[in-house]
Order: structure tokens, then C-alpha cells, then sequence
């Protein structure tokens, strides 16, 4: 996996994981990592108060997290329902 890829992931889990701890109101996080030989997938999930994607809402931490996912080729799946958010990571294992 290319040093941009890894990079991008490492610095999207940490937005994810701050805003967690910022904005959330969770009282749980859960990071999984899931590894074949095809595809590394992350998601990490609260059970906080959640979020609604718009303008008014969409900060800079959450483009930032889009823009870096679309530079460094990576799926990026954000869902903010009222029990919590769900952020989803894809790629493939080799480039």
C-alpha cells in the first residue's frame, strides 16, 4: 500500500477519533480493521448524538476528510444517524 494511502487513512481515523471526542457526546467508540488479501477496510462507530451532512453543519474536519480520501484513492462512507456515526474506509490492499 503506497505511503499516501497509509497516510491518508492515519489522518482521517484521527479526524474521526477527535471529533468523536469533541462533538459526539458518545459514551463508546469501536475501531475495526478488517484485512484480506484484496481490501483493508476501517470503520470506526460512536453511539453519540450523530450528524446531519449539510452546509450549515459540513465542517472543515469532515472536507478535510473527503478531500484527503479522493487524493490518496480511498473509499470514504460517513453516516450520522441519531444513534451515533458510522465512518467507513476502503481500499485496495496492493496499488
Amino acid at each position: 500500500m503506497s505511503t499516501l494511502k497509509q497516510e491518508g487513512i492515519y489522518r482521517i481515523i484521527q479526524e474521526v477519533l477527535t471529533n468523536i471526542v469533541k462533538h459526539s457526546q458518545a459514551t463508546e467508540a469501536v475501531v475495526q480493521v478488517f484485512l484480506n488479501k484484496k481490501l483493508v477496510r476501517i470503520t470506526v462507530e460512536d453511539d453519540g448524538i450523530g450528524y446531519t451532512l449539510n452546509e450549515k453543519t459540513n465542517g472543515i474536519g469532515i472536507r478535510n476528510m473527503y478531500k484527503r480520501a479522493e487524493l490518496a484513492g480511498l473509499i470514504l462512507t460517513l453516516d450520522g444517524g441519531s444513534g451515533g456515526t458510522l465512518v467507513s474506509l476502503e481500499t485496495a490492499m496492493k496499488d
